[in-house]
């Protein structure tokens, strides 16, 4: 599936001529995991990669949400200003909100998806979230949530499936409809690649 031609194609159409070997680990490593679930749809592994692309900055790594320590607490923590938001992501301890900022290619956040993610990889993300940074679990975390409908409660395959295929709309799987026609974009160079 990934071939010289694959890389090349990305190289030249998604990451401005220069792909750095952190960029081809982390391709690897998402497109392993796709074969290992079993997801052999082209489609459906392009639009993996496009939505690791878009949530790792294009670093095709796992990363932590941008922001402060303070910025988290006010965001996401039981005591900022969103307390709402804090309970609907299981944050129930002052700390939470920092503790429990986003992290991978897919990025968790809150203690209740830390704690799901926790039981689904077999993996302590709850007294060690940066343990979602490890490609192996990011990875496993993008492709099973994905895959699985395990963000939104939207799948994969409700999107892309052997009648069907709209980029656009998979973006539900993630984040509502947010940047969907530009990560359509990034999915359809990936399935170009691909193809």
């Amino acid at each position: 599936m990934l071939t010289p031609k694959f890389f090349d194609y990305v190289r030249g159409h998604l990451f401005g001529g220069k792909l750095l070997g952190s960029q081809v680990k982390g391709i690897e490593t998402l497109v392993a995991e796709c074969v290992a679930y079993g997801m052999s749809d082209i489609k459906q592994v392009s639009y993996v990669l496009a939505t690791a692309y878009h949530e790792t900055a294009k670093t095709m790594m796992p990363i932590r949400e941008f922001g402060s320590h303070d910025y988290f607490m006010n965001r996401y923590d039981v005591i900022g200003k969103n307390p709402q938001l804090a309970k609907d992501l299981g944050n129930t301890t002052v700390g939470d909100g920092a503790n429990f900022c986003g992290r991978g290619f897919v990025q968790i956040t809150g203690r209740a998806n830390y704690a799901k993610f926790k039981t689904i990889l077999n993996v302590d993300l709850v007294n060690h979230p940066d343990y979602a940074l490890l490609p192996e679990n990011a990875s496993r975390i993008a492709v099973y949530g994905m895959a699985q409908g395990r963000f939104t409660g939207k799948k994969l395959s409700d999107y892309i499936n052997c009648t069907t295929c709209s980029y656009a709309q998979a973006r539900r799987i993630i984040n509502g409809m947010d940047k969907a026609d530009l990560i359509a974009n990034y999915a359809k160079q990936f399935e170009l690649a691909l193809g």
